[in-house]
Parts: C-alpha cells; sequence; structure tokens
C-alpha cells in the first residue's frame, strides 16, 4: 500500500478514517503513540468503533497478502457534485460523460466481432477447438482462425493467457497490433495496450514478431518483450513467473506504482472510466487487491492519499 499517512481528518467518513487506521496499523510501524491515538479516535463514538471493527474483520476475512490491503465490498455511500457547481463544472462533467460513452463504442463493436469475450471485471476459460486453452482477463475479446496448417487467434483487445496444445505442425500464433507471438506448446500471455503490446513466456519458447519482416525475439520462460508501431524491444527482461497473472486466481497485483498507473490498472476492472483530476506528488503504490473489489479498492487508494471522490454516473468517477 501507499507509504503510511495521516489519518483523514473530520470532514472524512468513519469508514474511510477507519480503513486508513487498518491500513497503519498493517503496514508500518505502529508504536504505543500510534496505539494511543487510535483508542482516542475509537472513544469519540460508537460509529468509529463499528467502523474500525468491520475493516478490521474484512482485512482478517479477505487474508490478504503480506503488506497488502483488500478493501470490503460495500463501496462508501455516493458522494455528489456541489449543488452550485458553476456551468463550466456542468459543461466539462457533460463533456466527459460523453467521452466516456464514446470510448467504449470501439470496444463494444470489437466484442461483437470476436469468439469469446470478457465484460468489465469477468475473467473466462475458452476451451480452443485444438484442445489448447485462452483465458481471458477482463474486457478482453479473442477472434480465433484455424486451418489444417496454421492455428490462428487475434487479440482483439484485452490480455490472455495462453496454454497450448502441442503440434509441431499446426504452429499456433497470437496476434495482435501488428505483431504476432508464435509457439508450437507452451504457455505465454499476451497483453494489448492502448501503447504496446506485451508478451510473457511462462513455459516453452515463443518466438515474437512485428511487421512481418522481423528476426524473432525468441522468448524463453520467464522473459517478456513488448512492440509497438515503432518495433519490437530487442531486450528480452525478466519478470517473476509465479506473479505473472494473478487475475487468475482472483487477484490484483500493484507492484511500485505511481498512483496515476494504480488507478488506471484498477480502472480495467470496473465500469466506466477513473479520471484523476489532480496532480502530486503521490507515494507510491503496493499492494493486492481482489478482482471482485476493485471499486472499493480505489475508494481506499483515494482515502489513503487525500482524495475526494465524486461518483458523476455509474461510468464515470472523479477523483481530485
Amino acid at each position: 500500500m501507499a507509504k503510511r499517512k495521516d489519518v483523514p481528518d473530520s470532514e472524512h467518513s468513519a469508514r474511510a478514517q477507519a480503513r486508513a487506521w487498518v491500513i497503519r496499523e498493517q503496514s508500518g510501524p505502529f508504536d504505543k503513540a500510534d496505539r494511543d491515538a487510535l483508542e482516542a479516535w475509537l472513544a469519540r463514538s460508537d460509529e468509529n468503533r463499528r467502523a474500525h471493527e468491520r475493516a478490521r474483520s474484512l482485512w482478517l476475512g479477505l487474508a490478504p497478502l503480506e503488506e497488502a490491503f483488500a478493501a470490503p465490498a460495500e463501496a462508501p455511500a455516493k458522494r455528489k457534485l456541489g449543488r452550485h457547481a458553476g456551468l463550466g463544472g456542468a459543461i466539462a462533467v457533460l463533456a466527459a460523460c460523453l467521452a466516456v460513452l464514446w470510448l467504449g463504442l470501439p470496444g463494444w463493436i470489437v466484442s461483437w466481432q470476436a469468439d469469446f469475450s470478457t465484460g468489465t471485471g469477468e475473467q473466462l476459460r475458452a476451451d480452443l477447438p485444438d484442445g489448447s486453452i485462452a483465458y481471458l482477463n477482463t474486457a478482453s475479446a479473442i477472434d480465433v482462425a484455424f486451418s489444417e496448417d496454421r492455428r490462428v487467434v487475434r487479440l482483439l483487445k484485452g490480455e490472455a493467457y495462453f496454454d497450448v496444445e502441442e503440434n509441431p505442425d499446426r504452429p499456433f500464433s497470437v496476434r495482435a497490433a501488428g505483431g504476432a507471438a508464435t509457439a508450437l506448446g507452451t504457455e505465454f500471455i499476451v497483453r494489448r495496450n492502448e501503447a504496446d503490446t506485451r508478451v510473457m513466456t511462462v513455459e516453452g519458447l515463443v518466438g515474437v514478431t512485428h511487421g512481418g519482416g522481423d528476426e524473432p525475439v525468441r522468448l524463453k520462460a520467464g522473459f517478456m518483450t513488448h512492440y509497438s508501431k515503432d518495433g519490437i524491444s530487442q531486450a528480452p527482461e525478466a519478470f517473476d513467473v509465479s506473479s505473472a497473472a494473478p487475475w487468475r486466481t482472483g487477484r490484483i497485483v500493484l507492484g511500485d506504482l505511481p498512483l496515476p498507473d494504480a488507478i488506471e490498472e484498477l480502472d480495467r476492472y470496473v465500469p466506466g472510466r477513473i479520471l484523476l483530476m489532480t496532480e502530486g506528488p503521490f507515494d507510491r503504490v503496493s499492494g493486492v487487491f481482489s478482482v471482485d473489489h476493485a471499486q472499493a479498492a480505489i475508494e481506499t487508494l483515494a482515502a489513503t492519499h487525500g482524495l475526494r471522490v465524486n461518483r458523476v454516473t455509474p461510468w464515470l468517477v472523479i477523483l481530485h
């Protein structure tokens, strides 16, 4: 989680303050002065005590990993924009809502074209005709085009983990954004982002090409590369195979990310868009959250960074 910060002041809800106290207890030094301050806060009201008990029991019940905080499933009450927001603010909000709808339209069209797809926050196992398996992460889509001599899967959007049935006579390729990852029998991950596409080999060997003319970049197990319109990163990077696809076990792992990047990663698992409308500096974020509690995880990160949450619509959340 984020580095230790002061607990939110009285203008925040008891629930937000309770979460902050639990984070302080679990993620850093908690000395006698801290304990005395917590006891004083608990003594202020029964509401504070109940909120703290709920936060602690949720923490223990969700069994988070070390130095991680799994936020509660029940999101805090929605906040509305100020009653006296100016016309300019209302126009900006309307424009943001329209932008969310416009940005979402291509994704809906892609899903209609796919053989297998997932909605936001969903995961899916897709059994392919050759016995291979594709595991789709949130908001992902694939198109399957097998022939007698080739097995081709197009990753139309999102992220997928492939467990490939070995067949030397029929290479297995995943194509995305002008590039391809090809293997005979192996396990690998392809994640398509707006800026680039990442390929990670979990087991076996994968050859990655881009644009048709490049020599393949060969990735053995535990190595990854990425490509964009400018070509392939020629220096494969090592990664931890054990944490390659935490979403397959219902987890979202944030590893020492800047807050905007952490919000962007969590945004993949909730409907609509989350806009961070203020600049830092912010503490970096590390933690493990439940896929099922992505909304509450965003609330938690906002609370620990002193940000307000405005839920303008079910599809637009503004942090400021």
